[in-house]
């Protein structure tokens, strides 16, 4: 690990960065901004060995970045189109911090964590600050961290298209918006494509249904899910397969309705303690758990409102797709009726169920 800066011509984070992209076949590139011009950056870096370029930024609706975003957005794609370079766009509007890795043979060899966004200013004139890495596991943990979390929208090709249809489309008929610059504007891009309904899970995210609540003592109706971290309990057998990232779909025991949707935060689950044990002396049945981060709360917060059965869902994707529900390959959800605290499900099936509920979501922000 080295300290890298731009106090001097000779040493910065631009002449760093292209010594480290012509020895990759992929960067990954996170920052909320970046430069309009992308494509005179990039060609400025060289690039001739790179076959792909994953973007991971911001587009913050009724912010006026949206507009000089999508010029960063349309000259990218061009050119890759020119240079016949893959690009993959992740949208996180929480994006804040700066990270760049370089990779070669499937696996980054570089990272760059950094106080610079990829413009001229931030790789050159600003005073700048980051560290390079080349530790390999650190490496691998920051790409599941910052590129592959769930937290991320990634956009399709058509998606991207729409959205440079809906920015030209904005700017001809709001001509003087980019000439005074507010501070605010009213559009919303990833709204007004639908952004909803496009996989809100990248492919390789683990999905899990977990019931909340018991027989005798269910889920209430007007019970809020509303907790920004919540704690996940699971039986006397610990749950090993469940992971940092995952996501948990939980319904509620007697309403069999969704209630809020979580991503494991815990590196591995917890067993209770003593201490915690005579304070809840109930947990005893459910020892073992993780802590959540709440994805969809303003669902959450009037969940028993919405018709999400866990149950009707199940039977109508397993109807429309002919296809297993569970990782095991069942077609049921019926092992939860037999006590189970939590079940596997397919991809395809944990990624419907959490479109369905943030198609809910985007439509009460």
């Amino acid at each position: 690990m080295r300290l890298i800066d731009n106090l001097t011509t000779t040493e910065n984070h631009k002449l760093l960065f292209s010594s480290l992209v012509n020895s990759s076949t992929k960067i990954m590139i996170a920052s909320p901004f970046l430069a309009q011009e992308f494509n005179i950056l990039l060609n400025s870096l060289g690039c001739r060995k790179v076959k792909e370029i994953v973007l991971l930024t911001t587009l913050k609706e009724n912010d006026i970045d949206q507009i000089y975003k999508m010029k960063s957005i349309i000259a990218l794609k061009n050119f890759a189109k020119e240079k016949k370079i893959k690009i993959d766009i992740k949208i996180n509007n929480r994006l804040h911090g700066k990270v760049y890795l370089f990779v070669k043979d499937k696996s980054p060899f570089r990272g760059i964590i950094t106080s610079a966004n990829m413009t001229e200013n931030g790789f050159v004139k600003n005073f700048e600050w980051g560290v390079e890495i080349d530790d390999k596991s650190k490496l691998n943990e920051i790409e599941r961290n910052v590129f592959l979390t769930s937290m991320n929208v990634t956009l399709s090709e058509n998606a991207i298209d729409e959205l440079i249809k809906a920015y030209h489309s904005y700017l001809s008929k709001n001509k003087d918006k980019e000439k005074v610059k507010p501070e605010k504007i009213d559009l919303n891009l990833m709204k007004n494509i639908g952004i909803q309904d496009r996989p809100f899970i990248v492919k390789d995210t683990t999905y899990w249904l977990k019931p909340i609540g018991v027989t005798d003592d269910p889920v209430k109706v007007g019970e809020k899910f509303i907790d920004e971290i919540a704690r996940l309990e699971f039986s006397k057998t610990r749950p090993s397969g469940i992971h940092k990232d995952d996501i948990i779909i939980a319904y509620g025991v007697g309403t069999r309705k969704i209630l809020s949707i979580y991503r494991v935060l815990s590196s591995k689950p917890e067993f209770i303690s003593k201490k915690e044990l005579k304070i809840e002396p109930w947990r005893k049945r459910w020892p073992w758990s993780v802590n959540g981060e709440n994805l969809t709360k303003e669902y959450g917060a009037l969940w028993w409102k919405k018709d999400l059965y866990i149950t009707s869902l199940a039977d109508k994707f397993v109807t429309n797709n002919n296809e297993p529900i569970t990782a095991r390959g069942g077609k049921t959800l019926g092992a939860l009726n037999f006590g189970k605290d939590k079940i596997r499900l397919s991809p395809n099936f944990g990624n419907y169920l959490v479109n369905l509920v943030f198609n809910l979501v985007s439509n009460l922000t």
